[in-house]
């Protein structure tokens, strides 16, 4: 199995076949991320996890180089001042 180089190159089959070829505590790890407690919708409406959250979580645990970065939030007037 080869590394992936972006993380575009995560699809469903190689988080399977990842977690598979790393034993049963990575399989079962997979099982807990897609039995989590749905989110709820900008709306309100529940909706399962989406596969791109899975795999961020995958590519954070396994391949952190190709983590999506946190987006740092926008200064505030108030965070600005306290740098004075």
């Amino acid at each position: 199995m080869n590394a992936p180089q972006n993380i575009n190159d995560i699809d469903g089959d190689y988080v399977m076949n990842y977690c598979k070829s790393q034993g049963q505590e990575s399989v079962d790890w997979l099982k807990e991320v897609y039995a989590r407690p749905k989110k709820k919708d900008k709306n309100g409406i529940e909706r399962a996890i989406s596969f791109i959250e899975v795999r961020n979580e995958f590519a954070r645990k396994y391949f952190p180089h190709l983590a999506p970065k946190k987006k740092s939030r926008k200064k505030t007037i108030k965070d600005m001042l306290e740098n004075l």
